[in-house]
């Protein structure tokens, strides 16, 4: 049975444990310190022990993530919607670097890999980068002969 919280706790470096804000309410603690090959890179084997201990606790609700070393996690949890989706990022990055590691997914290129291998993801909203970075990205993918759009705020 599903764990039925609306808040979630991504625990990876520990810094949840020093924080007050979770402390009076009911939450979902999910503690990630022990896996390997998650900080701002995450590989295969991490990507199957996260998607274990992630797999009993429900996804509606607020996420938090750690800091922003894992924030590839948005893409694992795009991939548990079965319906459309349109994703609004508000970060100074783009979060659609080109891999630079074969097919590890990072936290600097989630959002590319989630345009491409998730067909529920329609629309991406990016809200923060620099005007050169999105345009970057725009040629980047025009590169690739991604159909996908995106666009910036």
């Amino acid at each position: 049975m599903k764990e039925q919280t609306s808040i979630v706790l991504m625990n990876f470096s520990g810094i949840y444990e020093e924080e007050r804000f979770w402390k009076e309410r009911q939450v979902s603690w999910i503690d990630a310190k022990d896996i390997c090959g998650t900080n701002c890179y995450c590989d295969d084997e991490a990507i199957a022990e996260i998607n274990k201990r992630t797999e009993n606790h429900s996804f509606a609700g607020i996420h938090f993530i750690d800091s922003g070393n894992y924030h590839y996690m948005s893409k694992l949890l795009l991939g548990l919607e079965k319906e459309d989706l349109f994703l609004a990022v508000f970060d100074h990055h783009t979060d659609m670097q080109r891999p630079a590691f074969g097919g590890i997914l990072s936290c600097g290129g989630w959002i590319r890999e989630a345009l491409e291998t998730n067909e529920n993801l329609k629309h991406v909203i990016l809200v923060g980068p620099p005007q050169a970075a999105m345009e970057e990205t725009k040629k980047e993918l025009a590169e690739d002969g991604s159909s996908k759009e995106i666009k910036e705020i």
